[in-house]
């Protein structure tokens, strides 16, 4: 009985290890940057996380002071950590996201005409470079 309790007491002190060292790389990576309005882009996870999140994988993003957008492509199976979508074109495609810091709405996601055309609603507004293609 003792080395079953000996093998449980390693196994959970090896879980909350990996969890303490992901949490602390999580948080303290160089790679995040504060985008403003409460949203974080972590860099080694490749995600935007805030009131609205964006999960992996994401290739290019802006922002500014009103909005973020970002090009994502999802991983390739569902992943318990992050919100799960629904990506109406599969996981293979490259989807858009808008998050207007200002209102507190996001749109995605979306592919690149709807991207297009809800962009061109801040438009007029904004001096963002926003071309992800």
């Amino acid at each position: 009985m003792d080395k079953k309790k000996s093998i449980i007491s390693i196994f959970l002190w090896a879980i909350f290890l990996l969890l303490a060292w992901t949490a602390i790389t999580f948080i303290f990576s160089d790679d995040n940057e504060d985008l403003g309005g409460g949203y974080i882009y972590y860099g080694e996870q490749k995600m935007i996380d805030g009131k609205f999140q964006i999960p992996p994988t994401i290739q290019k993003y802006r922002y500014n002071s009103e909005i973020i957008i970002a090009k994502q492509h999802p991983t390739k199976y569902k992943d318990i950590m992050y919100i799960d979508y629904n990506y109406p074109l599969g996981r293979d495609a490259i989807y858009y996201w808008i998050i207007d810091k200002k209102t507190n709405t996001a749109i995605g996601p979306i592919n690149y005409d709807e991207f297009i055309k809800e962009i061109s609603k801040y438009d007029d507004k904004l001096e963002i470079e926003w071309d992800l293609r």
